[in-house]
């Protein structure tokens, strides 16, 4: 037989359903090629009456669609290590399509706002963006769209609880290989401990000093000139494996994977200076000498009358991966 075993009592019941009147035979089955292997066939027939109207044939076609089905079968592996990648992972996603409609939103970010991916869905989500925000959010938006071009923007969401927090929204657009906008893609980043330390930094130098230890993320003091760290807390000592003392002994450009001293000095004085606080991402070197990416947030401040420079390193490497697994 060439029909699959495993294949033929299903084949041969719709071609026996098919001669007794039935619909007509459409059916996907395995056939024995002439060199023995078998390969995924599609099969498609109708019933030739004769003059009196009685069925005596019937025709068909049976077409090879063995390539279809691989096609078919990677795009189904593909979507599925898609959402296991963005839902697995420890940030919030989302992607939109080149209306702006969100089209998609990971489990992490359904869960923290507390609400169903149909609530989330075209411009739903906007319920969680803060009032006063969401002027902001739109020009920057309509901007972004209308020039495909990258955004990264700070916002308040409301969360499960109702609590509104502080996220940085960053969004790049999905481009077809002929340059045509197909939407955005967005990640969110929980800063709001970061905003109430560079709030508290302008309110009180002592509950700046609180909140800079119990910051969870990476943050720093550093000398403008020697670019040694003056102070430090626990969050960079884990995420770049040091122990206290051997990072107290260390310097930014020891750390810093991508700059080069003189940019980092002149970034510092700068900043010291009374410079406008600066954002950007560059790669951060661990003990074990693997490269992290991170998010730096930087700004002058006056410490006991010295011109110190203040910085927040969020490692952004779960992000980072996950775009560009969406790339491939």
């Amino acid at each position: 037989a060439l029909v699959h075993p495993d294949d033929s009592g299903e084949v041969g019941t719709d071609i026996s359903t098919c001669l007794a009147g039935g619909a007509h035979f459409d059916r996907r089955f395995r056939m024995r090629h002439a060199d023995g292997h078998y390969v995924d066939c599609h099969s498609r027939g109708r019933l030739l009456p004769d003059a009196s109207g009685r069925a005596k044939r019937m025709a068909g076609m049976i077409s090879d669609v063995t390539e279809r089905r691989r096609a078919e079968q990677a795009l189904a592996e593909s979507e599925s290590r898609f959402r296991s990648l963005v839902d697995g992972a420890p940030i919030y996603m989302a992607m939109a399509d080149e209306t702006g409609n969100a089209v998609f939103f990971n489990k992490p970010w359904q869960e923290w706002t507390g609400m169903p991916l149909e609530r989330l869905l075209g411009f739903g989500w906007l319920d969680t963006l803060h009032p006063e925000d969401r002027p902001r959010f739109e020009r920057a938006f309509k901007e972004a769209f209308a020039r495909r071009a990258a955004v990264r923007e700070e916002y308040r969401f409301r969360n499960a609880g109702g609590d509104y927090r502080w996220m940085l929204a960053v969004g790049a657009p999905r481009l077809a290989p002929d340059g045509e906008c197909l939407g955005y893609f967005g990640t969110y980043t929980d800063i709001h401990e970061i905003k109430l330390a560079q709030r508290a930094l302008l309110d009180s130098e002592e509950r700046f000093r609180a909140l800079f230890d119990a910051t969870p993320v990476g943050a720093v003091l550093s000398d403008p000139e020697t670019l040694g760290f003056l102070a430090f807390n626990e969050a960079v000592c884990k995420q770049l494996g040091y122990a206290a003392e051997e990072f107290a002994r260390m310097t930014i450009p020891e750390v810093d994977a991508l700059e080069s001293p003189d940019v980092t000095h002149a970034k510092n004085r700068a900043l010291a200076a009374g410079g406008k606080p600066i954002q950007f991402e560059t790669k951060h070197r661990t003990k074990e000498g693997v490269l992290r990416d991170v998010l730096v947030t930087a700004r002058g401040v006056a410490l006991d009358g010295r011109r110190l420079t203040y910085a927040t390193w969020v490692d952004v490497s779960a992000e980072k991966a996950a775009q560009r697994a969406l790339a491939e």
